[in-house]
């Protein structure tokens, strides 16, 4: 379970005065937790999701099934839009960086912490279900980049033997098929980001050095998968697993 009361003082970390502040949470969860946990913080919050209708119970938290991209809020409503683990998700990142913008008061923060990236070791975000709970990226169910450098029949054979058949094929189905990640490279993230109307206040790329040596473990060296990443797919950064953003909105 997330807490979600230490993310949202983070989130508010950099904002002059939130209980003044009217807040767009983007991505809200299913539980409605981020929004619980911004609302005695801020003056008004408001959560946006295109799935879920979370129970609040808070007098000036709000939900609304909707998309990022395309929303009904008018112009300059918000002073603060954030997102936690949500970014990785969202299909169309210049449409949605377009969007924030617009509905940020001039002078508006947005800000954001996500991954993992698509193109980090475990970037296709796979979750392995357990009875009890779910146990996120846990090595070492699949191999360093598979998403990135193994076909769908080279995983399939690798996972023989480790799981039942229709739990092997389940894995191989979300790692290509899904449409949960947007599949966007770390480098093209920040491409878009610097292209956008909101000002670069703070962009930090975070590595997790402890999960690549777990799933580099009785495997090959690092520097054999990063140079068969560049060989295949050009040169860029396939070690951060996440990014942090704090943007502004002129004015």
């Amino acid at each position: 379970m997330k807490d979600y009361d230490s993310i949202a003082k983070n989130l508010l970390e950099h904002c002059p005065d939130p209980a003044k502040a009217y807040v767009l949470e983007i991505g809200s969860d299913a539980h409605g937790g981020m929004l619980q946990s911004l609302a005695p913080l801020v003056r008004k919050v408001v959560g946006i999701n295109i799935i879920g209708n979370p129970s609040i119970d808070a007098p000036n938290a709000s939900f609304c099934l909707g998309d990022i991209r395309h929303t009904d809020f008018a112009d300059n409503s918000f002073d603060l839009a954030v997102s936690y683990a949500v970014f990785e998700h969202v299909r169309g990142i210049e449409e949605a960086l377009e969007e924030i913008h617009r509905v940020l008061k001039p002078g508006g923060a947005f800000i954001t912490t996500f991954g993992p990236v698509w193109s980090c070791m475990w970037g296709h975000h796979l979750w392995v279900r357990k009875p009890e709970r779910h146990v996120y990226n846990q090595p070492p169910h699949l191999p360093p980049y598979c998403h990135l450098l193994m076909e769908p029949e080279d995983l399939r054979a690798e996972l023989e033997g480790k799981h039942a058949a229709e739990v092997a094929d389940e894995i191989v189905k979300f790692v290509y098929q899904s449409d949960e990640q947007n599949q966007v490279h770390h480098d093209a993230y920040v491409k878009m980001v610097k292209a956008s109307k909101l000002e670069i206040v703070a962009l930090r790329s975070h590595r997790n050095t402890k999960l690549e040596e777990a799933y580099l473990a009785g495997r090959d060296p690092l520097e054999s998968y990063l140079e068969r990443l560049e060989k295949k797919l050009g040169p860029g950064d396939y070690l951060s697993a996440s990014l942090s953003l704090r943007l502004r909105k002129p004015g």
